[in-house]
């Protein structure tokens, strides 16, 4: 038996206030072309639209698939696809936004992947992301995804430059609302110039 896992996106489609590291990063890069990867309810690709960036919203899901397109927007572009499997255009983002998304990767695929971002970043591009502690409550229970460490976080973020990193922890709900303790390292990086 199959057990289907329910839709992120349904799950948070009522919660519009963006990422605050996603405003933080859009303050700091330069307007033009976003990526938001793994897009989820759509909260930050329209932040990111309102100040003025033209936004690639990946997921894999087909829910946030239907509700792109209810959202009619000129400079939104939706793509329907696994980050991991997705070709990203090098050189073109200037800046890219990965809140907890990339922990569902397996350390080996999300090498790939940072390395992929890095790629399409533009020179003075910045990512946004998010990485799940080696301390969080869903760490040695979820095999295939990728829980680090602060040391673990710099080697796996080699060829970037840490621009800014917060480490917190806290107890809180996971998005079905089950209790969870969260550890989180929430960073700001440009990627670096001799890479």
């Amino acid at each position: 038996m199959t057990v289907s896992r329910p839709s992120y996106a349904a799950l948070q489609s009522g919660h519009r206030t963006p990422s605050d590291l996603v405003v933080r990063a859009a303050a700091r890069a330069r307007t033009g072309r976003a990526l938001d990867v793994g897009c989820g309810a759509l909260r930050n690709t329209e932040f990111l639209l309102g100040a003025g960036f033209a936004v690639d919203a990946v997921d894999r899901d087909p829910v946030v698939a239907t509700m792109a397109a209810r959202m009619h927007h000129p400079r939104l572009r939706f793509v329907h696809a696994r980050i991991e499997q997705w070709s990203m255009p090098k050189a073109t983002y200037t800046l890219v936004a990965a809140i907890h998304v990339l922990p569902m990767l397996p350390p080996d695929v999300l090498g790939r992947v940072l390395a992929s971002i890095r790629s399409a970043l533009v020179v003075d591009g910045l990512l946004g992301a998010t990485l799940l502690g080696d301390r969080d409550g869903w760490a040695g229970d979820h095999p295939l995804m990728t829980f680090v460490s602060r040391t673990g976080c710099a080697d796996l973020l080699r060829g970037f430059e840490v621009r800014a990193q917060d480490e917190i922890e806290y107890d809180g709900l996971d998005a079905t609302g089950a209790p969870k303790h969260w550890h989180v390292h929430r960073l700001l990086c440009s990627a670096h110039p001799t890479c």
